[in-house]
C-alpha cells in the first residue's frame, strides 16, 4: 500500500484515467519477479489532500507511481518574462506592431484549426504573447513561452535598429523683372482775358490769383459762374499725364514752363527693376519622419470689427497667419538609396493694405481693409537619390501694358505728331524656381561631412563661435565676418610648446602643421638678412604708364 500525493492534476481525474486506460487491466499480470499476482490494485481518493492511496504488489506499484507523475506534470510551459529597452524605435510603434502581427498570426491558425480540429486549449494559452510598451523608459515587457519567445525577440531586434537621417535642402530662387517707359507732351493755349461773371454772393470756388488754366492740375470749368476768374478761351491736350509716374512715384525728366498764354509740360521716364532673392532652408529629420521649417514672422489679420456704444471703442477680432517661409517634408529612404519624399514649400508676403478686402468701418467712416496675403505654394511628392538635385516646382510669368493717349489725326503727323500724344509702356517678367536636393546620413561621417561643410558657408567670426558654444572639429571657420579670412586660423592650444613661440630655433626634423612645411639644417643659426630678398617676376614686366595717366597719389 502507498500514498501518491498530486500536485498539479486532481485526484478523482488521474484515477479515472487508470480505470479507463487499457494498460490498468494488464497491470495484475505485469508484476515483477518474486511479487505475488494474485494481489489485485486498488485506489482509493482522499480529496482533502487531494491524493491517491493505491494497494498492491511491489512492482505494480512501481508502475502506477511512474503513471501517476506522468500524468501529474503540469501541461503548459513556464514563461519567460523580460524587460526589453529599446535603442532607437519608440516603444509603442513596437508594441503595436507586434500586437497587431500577433492578432493576424492567432486568427490564421484558428482558422487552420477549424479543419484540423487539432487546436486545443493548451496550444491556444502557449500562443499568448504579451507585450506592454513603457514609454518613460522607452522599453517593452514582454511575456511569453519558450516556444514563441525567440521569435519575439528577432522580431523586436529587427524593429529596433537606427535609421537613417536625410538632409533635405531646399533653393528657392526668385527673380522679378520690370522695365517702365513714359513719354509724352501736354500743350496749353489760353487767352489772357478773364472775366468775371459772379452775380450771386457765395464763397469764391477758387481762391483769388489762382490762374483759370492751371496747368496740369484741376481745370476751372469755362461755364462755371461761380469761379472768380474765367478764361475767354483756351486749347489744351491733357493725358492725365502729371509730373510724377502714378506706378513708380516719380517722373524722371520733367520740362515744364507756363505763362499766361502758353504752357507746355514734357515728361520722360524710363525705369529697370532686378529683383533677386534667394532662399535656401534646411532640414535634417529621421527616415520617414516628417520635419518643418519656418522662417518669416506671423501677422495678425483682422477678420472682424465691433463697436462698444456704452464705451464709445471699436474692437478687433484677429487672426494670427504665419508668413514667410515654409517648408514640411517627410522623407522616405528606400533600400536601393533612393528618397522618396512628400513636400510642401510656400513662401508669402503680405501685401499693400489698400488692395485688401473692408472688414470693418471705423468711428470715422474710413474702412479698414485687411491686407492680402500673396502667397506661392508648390506640393508634390518626388524621388531622387542621395545628393542628386532635382527642380520639382517653377514658374515663368510674364506681363506686358502699351498705353497710349493721344490727340486723333494729329498724332498720327511723323514727328509733330510725338507733340499730341502720351505713351506709356510696362514689361513685367517673375520667375520662380524650386531646386531639391536630398543627402542620406548613414553614419558618423556624413555627420561631420554635413556639418563641416555647411559651417564653411557662414560668414562668421570662429572665435566666437568657440567662445559660445565650444570648440567642434566638424564646424569650419566660414569666411570670416567680412568676407574671405586674410590670414590662417589660429586655434588655442592648452600645453604650448616651445617650437611654436616666436624666436626659437626648430630642430632638423620639419613640424606637421598645415601650410608650408620649414626645416632648418643642422648647424649654427644663419643671421638674418639685412634686406628682404626680392622674388624674381612670375613674367615680363608690363611697361610702366605715361605720367599723364596715371592716378594721382
Amino acid at each position: 500500500q502507498q500514498l501518491f500525493g498530486q500536485q498539479v492534476t486532481a485526484g478523482q481525474g488521474v484515477l479515472n484515467q487508470f480505470v479507463q486506460s487499457q494498460a490498468l487491466s494488464n497491470l495484475t499480470g505485469g508484476a515483477g519477479a518474486g511479487d505475488s499476482s494474485l494481489i489485485p490494485l486498488r485506489f482509493a481518493i482522499d480529496q482533502r489532500t487531494n491524493a491517491i492511496i493505491a494497494s498492491g504488489s511491489a512492482g505494480d506499484l512501481q508502475v502506477v507511481e511512474l503513471l501517476i507523475l506522468r500524468l501529474d506534470e503540469s501541461g503548459v510551459e513556464p514563461r519567460i518574462t523580460n524587460v526589453v529597452r529599446l535603442k532607437n524605435a519608440p516603444a509603442l510603434d513596437v508594441a503595436t506592431a507586434i500586437s497587431n502581427f500577433l492578432v493576424s498570426q492567432r486568427a490564421i491558425t484558428q482558422q487552420q484549426a477549424q479543419f484540423t480540429g487539432t487546436f486545443s486549449l493548451l496550444e491556444q494559452i502557449d500562443q499568448e504573447v504579451i507585450v506592454v510598451p513603457e514609454l518613460v523608459t522607452n522599453s517593452l515587457i514582454i511575456s511569453a513561452s519558450p516556444r514563441f519567445y525567440d521569435n519575439i525577440m528577432k522580431i523586436v531586434n529587427d524593429l529596433d535598429f537606427r535609421p537613417a537621417m536625410v538632409m533635405v535642402q531646399v533653393l528657392i530662387a526668385e527673380v522679378s523683372l520690370s522695365d517702365d517707359f513714359e513719354f509724352g507732351v501736354e500743350l496749353g493755349l489760353q487767352d489772357s482775358l478773364l472775366f468775371n461773371r459772379n452775380l450771386a454772393p457765395v464763397a469764391p470756388l477758387v481762391a483769388p490769383g489762382t490762374p483759370g488754366f492751371n496747368f496740369n492740375g484741376v481745370h476751372t470749368p469755362i461755364n462755371d459762374n461761380f469761379a472768380l476768374q474765367l478764361l475767354a478761351g483756351r486749347a489744351v491736350s491733357y493725358f492725365a499725364m502729371g509730373t510724377a509716374s502714378g506706378t513708380t512715384g516719380y517722373g524722371g525728366l520733367v520740362l515744364s514752363a507756363a505763362s499766361e498764354s502758353v504752357n507746355i509740360l514734357v515728361r520722360a521716364l524710363q525705369d529697370a527693376g532686378r529683383l533677386q532673392i534667394l532662399s535656401r532652408p534646411q532640414v535634417m529629420t529621421l527616415d520617414n519622419e516628417p520635419a518643418f521649417v519656418q522662417v518669416g514672422q506671423r501677422v495678425a489679420r483682422i477678420t472682424g470689427s465691433s463697436t462698444n456704444a456704452q464705451a464709445g471703442g471699436t474692437s478687433n477680432s484677429t487672426v494670427d497667419v504665419d508668413v514667410g517661409l515654409l517648408l514640411r517634408i517627410q522623407p522616405r529612404v528606400n533600400t536601393d538609396g533612393v528618397v522618396v519624399m512628400t513636400l510642401d514649400a510656400e513662401r508669402s508676403t503680405v501685401g499693400d493694405p489698400a488692395d485688401g478686402t473692408p472688414v470693418a468701418v471705423t468711428p470715422g467712416g474710413q474702412a479698414v481693409n485687411s491686407p492680402p496675403i500673396n502667397t506661392t505654394t508648390a506640393q508634390t511628392t518626388v524621388s531622387a537619390k542621395s545628393g542628386q538635385t532635382i527642380v520639382f516646382a517653377g514658374l515663368i510669368q510674364k506681363s506686358k501694358t502699351i498705353a497710349s493717349r493721344r490727340v486723333p489725326y494729329v498724332s498720327d503727323i511723323p514727328v509733330l505728331g510725338r507733340l499730341f500724344r502720351f505713351d506709356a509702356e510696362s514689361e513685367m517678367r517673375s520667375e520662380l524656381l524650386i531646386i531639391l536636393t536630398p543627402h542620406i546620413i548613414d553614419d558618423d561621417q556624413d555627420i561631420e561631412w554635413m556639418n563641416y561643410t555647411e559651417s564653411d558657408r557662414m560668414s562668421w567670426c570662429f572665435a566666437d563661435v568657440v567662445e559660445m558654444h565650444g570648440y567642434a572639429e566638424s564646424l569650419s571657420g566660414g569666411h570670416g565676418l567680412w568676407g574671405p579670412p586674410s590670414a590662417p586660423t589660429i586655434y588655442p592650444d592648452l600645453t604650448p610648446t616651445a617650437d611654436l613661440l616666436p624666436g626659437t630655433v626648430l630642430e632638423a626634423e620639419p613640424i606637421d602643421v598645415p601650410g608650408p612645411v620649414l626645416s632648418t639644417p643642422p648647424g649654427p643659426t644663419p643671421a638674418p638678412p639685412t634686406e628682404s630678398p626680392v622674388p624674381p617676376p612670375a613674367g615680363p614686366v608690363p611697361p610702366s604708364p605715361p605720367a599723364s595717366s596715371r592716378r594721382p597719389e
